[in-house]
């Protein structure tokens, strides 16, 4: 379902012919002779408004009627003025000699036609067709953390630990109240569904689509992710069953919330940047300073990061306040969807994960799948600049074998393999107490378990 559309149609009785055994068709007849054969019935009077269509199909939702309202706000012109308005400026702007007066409707819808023939070189981006609403706010689902740092080795002739679980907090700034001491936590998320079936360097989350309501516009708004290591004790005895790391030990990453266009008329139209997002994360806690950077009004923390990123090969030299990448060969990813609230998550492929062979650059995006395209650029930009001098950075196939996720992980490998008897025991109960140490540990007490 389409939100706010619906199509008119009519089913009426086929014409007949005088003695009522043939049935008319358009193909036997000129077209001059349709209305009088019956052929062309006319629509009603006033069409729609004549209310002789049955429409108890179409009744609005929740969400439709939020959006009704708000577009009952706009103004009120007719598309087809809005469309002459618009070629006969881009008329002007191509010719400045030729006066406005001297475009008539003919010249217009001319101009219109050439420039419409053939295949559309684009396809419009339907996220974008309406403003963004506070009340109805947006959607946010953390879906998987890829190729994860190897855990430390035990020593020179000793086997590595245990690959830690891990949980991504996720909150927006301004305001960033998470990051306050004490933290103000009430509209603050965490992943909370762990698949245990995933492997355990591409861990994945079934959270799905996470509400933040009431969200103030601001153009300078982040999502913040801060990724925090859950260890298992292999000593219960002598400690609790999770050992919740510090955040020093975790990664961080963020995303633009909106984008911000102006309309002809100089109106603001701003719109969530709805998408899939592969970003990079960054070893360590999350800076304060980048957090209050959207509070202060700068408006592109890409470049704050890019301006302290690590680009050397021995983190031992790192200066203090640079940024190290994580993971493995330095890719550590996070892949999440960010999607305005108005949207139909359905219709617009957002309902769930993107699936791993429509991740890779360059797959189907056309408008039959409607498949949203994974946005890698934040991450691109900054494994390239990360790269030491003259190396190059990765390729687009590397990068590509890198974001998707491989589901071809030997069973071994999976997540479940970390729950103590998996076979016998209580693996619920074990990720119920892992949340429970996790909302401890964070403040985040909202959830009940």
């Amino acid at each position: 379902r389409v939100p706010c559309a619906t199509v008119l149609l009519r089913v009426v009785p086929a014409p007949k012919s005088r003695d009522g055994l043939t049935t008319l068709s358009r193909e036997d007849y000129p077209e001059a002779e349709w209305a009088k054969r019956g052929l062309e019935p006319p629509p009603p009077d006033q069409g729609y408004y004549s209310e002789v269509y049955d429409s108890t199909r179409c009744k609005p939702n929740g969400l439709e009627r939020k959006l009704y309202m708000a577009r009952s706000k706009r103004s009120s012109a007719h598309l087809e003025h809005a469309v002459t308005d618009e070629a006969t400026r881009r008329m002007l702007e191509a010719d400045p000699d030729r006066r406005r007066s001297d475009l008539d409707d003919a010249t217009v819808l001319k101009w219109e036609e050439v420039k419409l023939a053939g295949k559309p070189r684009s396809m419009l981006d339907y996220t974008l067709c309406h403003p963004y609403q506070p009340e109805q706010g947006l959607l946010v689902s953390v879906d998987s953390l890829l190729h994860l740092p190897k855990p430390p080795s035990k020593g020179a002739f000793s086997s590595r630990a245990p690959q830690p679980f891990y949980k991504a907090v996720y909150f927006m700034t301004p305001p960033g109240f998470y990051m306050q001491t004490p933290p103000l936590t009430s509209d603050t998320q965490f992943t909370i569904a762990t698949d245990v079936k995933a492997p355990q360097k591409h861990q994945r989350f079934l959270d799905g689509l996470i509400p933040f309501r009431n969200v103030p516009y601001d153009r300078n708004a982040m999502l913040v992710l801060e990724i925090r290591e859950i260890n298992v004790n292999t000593k219960p005895a002598k400690g609790p069953p999770h050992i919740v790391e510090p955040p020093s030990k975790g990664m961080w990453t963020v995303v633009p919330v909106f984008r911000h266009e102006e309309i002809d008329d100089g109106a603001d139209w701003p719109t969530v940047a709805s998408g899939v997002y592969g970003l990079p994360l960054f070893k360590g806690a999350v800076p304060k300073e980048l957090v209050q950077l959207a509070v202060m009004g700068d408006s592109d923390p890409w470049n704050w990061i890019e301006d302290r990123l690590f680009r050397g090969k021995d983190e031992r030299k790192m200066k203090p306040g640079e940024i190290a990448l994580a993971g493995d060969d330095k890719m550590a990813t996070a892949i999440i969807r960010l999607v305005d609230a108005q949207l139909d998550p359905d219709a617009h492929r957002f309902d769930s994960p993107l699936r791993d062979e429509i991740m890779v650059e360059g797959s189907d995006t056309n408008l039959h799948g409607h498949v949203p395209k994974l946005n890698v650029d934040y991450a691109e930009r900054m494994w390239r600049n990360a790269a030491p001098k003259n190396a190059g950075g990765p390729g687009e196939a590397e990068i590509n074998r890198i974001i998707v996720a491989p589901d071809n992980t030997k069973k071994k490998d999976a997540l479940e393999d970390l729950v103590p008897n998996p076979n016998t025991g209580d693996v619920e109960g074990f990720l119920k107490a892992q949340n429970e140490a996790f909302a401890s540990a964070t403040k985040i007490q909202h959830y009940r378990f």
